[in-house]
């Protein structure tokens, strides 16, 4: 049996470590950069908190559904330079600060 077919116990550990190490801890940097800037009033405040989840969507959506799908090749660095800046141009357009704030 093999790792696809859930047949073993080390693929979900090993999954869940990989996700810790990665994904996770990265959201919690983004996280506490985002808090941050929160305190610095450069964001304004949210409730309940999903920004570092929404701006890690807002990077990889397009790409990974590419991917995930398998159609066309893999993004080049123009399109990947492009999707970032329009992942942060919403992401601000969402979460920035009020218009007149300093």
């Amino acid at each position: 049996v093999g790792w696809g077919s859930g047949g073993g116990e080390n693929p979900p550990r090993f999954g869940r470590a990989f996700y810790e190490a990665g994904p996770l801890l990265g959201r919690a940097r983004l996280r506490a950069y985002l808090d941050a800037q929160v305190a610095a009033g450069r964001l304004r405040p949210w409730i309940p908190a999903p920004p570092p989840r929404h701006f890690f969507d807002l990077c990889a959506a397009t790409t990974m559904r590419r991917l995930l799908f398998a159609v066309g090749d893999p993004p080049t660095e123009a399109e990947t330079t492009y999707w970032i800046a329009e992942a942060v141009r919403v992401f601000l357009a969402a979460y920035g600060p009020e218009a007149g704030a300093s």
